[in-house]
């Protein structure tokens, strides 16, 4: 009975031990999206925001490098924003990435759930990405589809330098939040842009109306 009751301490402890990780990562990303949050009302420089971001995600998944690529529509690759290494291999910013035949983004993926692709797939992500990865030794990478309203908008990477590394199952409910996060990180500097757009083309028109009463009143 003492050892079952023993068992049973352990077990409950386990589970609570990882109940406060899981809150603790939790409370970690809320401080860092205020901050994100902070940032945004500032600055218009989402560079500097997504930079941020990549620093955030390697210190809350324990690795060491980390990225965000944002899907081009015109070309289908995928266009690094941030890498967390970047200032040794600066080259990395706005290089493409090919998306990995086993990544299917046609298909509403789950958010937060990672694709693996493993070392020996790296091939056929392009330079320089995969000189990086060979350089850096990185033993597979996880794909997190960003995704807003069940539209896929890019790909977080997480770099995995231990060949047994596993995505946890409190790293995929951080996930499933933090994901539609930077995703929606994404579809800001294209909303402003639509918005941008949008205005231009309402201030042509009132100038146009304005001329054209102008040239009219001046006729008359």
């Amino acid at each position: 009975y003492r050892q079952l009751l023993e068992s049973l301490v352990e077990q409950r402890t386990a589970e609570v031990n990882a109940v406060n990780k899981e809150l603790r990562l939790r409370l970690e990303w809320l401080a860092a999206g205020n901050l994100v949050n902070q940032m945004i009302g500032r600055s218009a420089e989402f560079a500097h925001i997504y930079e941020r971001v990549v620093e955030i995600v390697n210190h809350l998944f324990s690795v060491q490098n980390s990225f965000i690529a944002e899907l081009d529509k015109e070309t289908g690759l995928l266009k690094i924003l941030a890498h967390s290494d970047s200032n040794v291999h600066p080259d990395l910013i706005g290089s493409f990435i090919s998306i990995p035949v086993d990544i299917e983004i046609t298909s509403s993926p789950e958010p937060g759930r990672a694709v693996i692709i493993p070392g020996d797939s790296f091939s056929e992500l392009y330079q320089p990405l995969y000189l990086h990865a060979q350089v850096s030794k990185v033993q597979n990478i996880a794909f997190v589809p960003l995704q807003v309203r069940e539209q896929v908008l890019g790909f977080l990477g997480l770099e995995l330098h231990e060949e047994d590394r596993n995505i946890t199952s409190e790293e995929y409910n951080l996930l499933s939040s933090f994901s539609v996060d930077i995703a929606q990180l994404i579809e800001d500097p294209r909303l402003f842009d639509q918005a941008k757009l949008l205005v231009a083309g309402e201030e042509r028109n009132r100038l146009a109306r304005e001329l054209h009463d102008s040239v009219a009143q001046t006729l008359y």
